[in-house]
């Protein structure tokens, strides 16, 4: 494992300054009522594939693969073409729950000890690390504008050149920050323990607008038109990209607290432990779905696929079988 050092360039402290007019606190409006949600046994679910992967801590759909990293410090490709699960890469050490693919590499933040392992698809093998502070709140990580951006145990958002595996900036955020993706040339941060979620331009490093989520957001999912937020209270918020405010609010009706969420194949998706799986029309932004019985966990869209994480195994299922359940 090679430590790379910062090259050329100077480690830049910037203090977000919101530049444009704070998001205002007006509530979010909840869907009209409609038909009760259809509800399922989650052992009428028939996968695609199914994997057998224990202690499982996160996932992510690739341009041809899934990865999955596990607590015992390894990540896992599996070939989305084939179904066909590769050796495991070590990444020397615990990893937390995200990780992304971008610029040609999987990068995977660690929490024990701290840092960011860079690993090289081709050949399955750890490139490079980054020091930097982790800890067990921390790991969300999202590549977008030609960098890697990483939340930290901090609180603070480092941005990371590829080029060299240099911190090139680092963003303050509001506290309690708990997740963040990349959407629209923007960086999008949750804070649960502020409430907010913030939007930052990725071209100016600048904290444009924020937007008060009163459930507390938690995790964060882009697609189907929207920024969605899964809130500590078990609701999600949808929130419009362009003029960063919450134009909904859903209530999802199971535990949904402290779970997972993505958005893709016409559906937003939600799992958390008691609440394997809930799905969520966009069009009309209410529950269509709940599957009950078990455990969920992480999960992912892409390959035209739904990848969730139950215990013990990571399972590849047809978003349109889950629509036509009945």
């Amino acid at each position: 494992m090679t430590s790379v050092q910062i090259i050329g360039k100077s480690l830049v402290f910037l203090s977000l300054s919101i530049a444009g007019v704070l998001g205002q606190a007006s509530p979010a409006s909840k869907p009209p009522a409609g038909p009760p949600p259809i509800e399922v046994p989650f052992d009428r679910v028939k996968p695609e594939a199914t994997f057998d992967v224990a202690d499982l801590t996160g996932l992510a759909a690739t341009e041809d693969a899934l990865w999955i990293v596990r607590s015992a410090g390894q990540a896992i490709r599996i070939d989305a073409g084939k179904n066909i699960a590769g050796p495991p890469v070590a990444i020397g050490g615990t990893p937390c729950a995200g990780l992304a693919s971008a610029f040609g590499a999987l990068w995977v933040p660690r929490c024990d000890p701290s840092g960011l392992v860079r690993v090289d698809p081709a050949s399955a093998a750890v490139a490079a690390t980054r020091g930097v502070a982790m800890g067990s709140g921390a790991g969300a990580v999202a590549a977008g504008t030609g960098s890697v951006w990483l939340l930290t145990s901090a609180g603070t958002v480092v941005r990371i050149d590829p080029d060299t595996n240099g911190v090139v900036a680092e963003l303050y955020v509001a506290g309690g920050a708990t997740d963040l993706l990349f959407h629209d040339d923007a960086v999008w941060v949750a804070s649960s323990g502020s409430r907010k979620v913030t939007k930052i331009n990725a071209h100016t490093n600048v904290a444009e607008t924020t937007v008060d989520i009163a459930g507390g957001p938690e995790r964060l999912a882009a697609g189907e038109g929207a920024v969605w937020s899964l809130n500590a209270d078990g609701g999600v918020s949808r929130i419009d990209p362009r003029d960063v405010r919450a134009i909904a609010a859903i209530e999802i009706g199971a535990g949904a607290g402290g779970g997972w969420i993505a958005a893709g194949e016409g559906s937003v998706w939600v799992s958390a432990p008691g609440a394997p799986l809930v799905r969520i029309d966009p069009r009309v932004n209410r529950v269509v779905h709940r599957l009950t019985g078990g455990d969920g966990g992480p999960l992912a869209v892409g390959h035209r696929s739904l990848w969730l994480a139950t215990p013990g195994r990571v399972l590849r299922v047809d978003p349109k079988f889950i629509e036509a359940l009945r």
